[in-house]
């Protein structure tokens, strides 16, 4: 009779986890869910405080309207110089992306805090990174694009050349993201 007392405390709780799971896996879903749909659609603005880093020098920067654009955001909760030296991760897909549609450009978007300005810009002339990195110094384009998710999941966004955003999502290191960039490019460039 104590045997069997036992069993049943120990499947009640069994059960209590797994469900208590389950309703946090289904919420975590959901959550996703909602917020790849507020992004999906939305337009992608870029404050004119942005600088390019270009050689030694940063200068004004613009988006190229004649191009799409794959925006890879890291917020201030990054760490910026870390970002600026795994930019040659991405160098697989620029270069097949390149092949795929030239008319898509990359752009490393940095919004380091105000005291890692400095070290993200120098660590960034100091690497000669040729990537398109543009820093933002006042944290307008999270004020501006106040629907991008704190979630770093959610921070490398294709957009087409109106600035919408068509795909949430890295295809670093994600064979599926990959492919649907790779599909919907191609679509793009057709």
């Amino acid at each position: 009779m104590i045997i069997l007392y036992i069993f049943n405390i120990k499947n009640i709780i069994l059960l209590v986890l797994l469900t208590s799971l389950s309703l946090i896996t289904g919420c975590e879903n959901r959550r996703i869910s909602h917020d790849v749909q507020q992004l999906v659609g939305s337009k992608i603005e870029f404050p004119q405080s942005l600088r390019q880093v270009a050689g030694r020098e940063t200068r004004s920067f613009s988006v190229d309207a004649e191009k799409a654009h794959v925006l890879v955001y890291y917020d201030s909760m990054a760490c910026g110089t870390c970002a600026i030296n795994k930019l040659s991760e991405w160098d697989y897909i620029i270069d097949s992306m390149a092949d795929i549609c030239p008319a898509v450009d990359f752009i490393f978007l940095m919004s380091p805090k105000n005291n890692e300005y400095k070290s993200v810009l120098r660590t960034t002339i100091i690497n000669n990174a040729d990537y398109n990195v543009v820093l933002d110094a006042k944290g307008g384009f999270a004020a501006l694009n106040q629907q991008i998710p704190q979630d770093e999941r959610f921070h490398t966004l294709l957009l087409d050349k109106n600035g919408k955003v068509l795909v949430v999502g890295s295809p670093l290191y994600n064979d599926t993201m990959w492919k649907l960039y790779k599909d919907v490019i191609q679509d793009m460039c057709r």
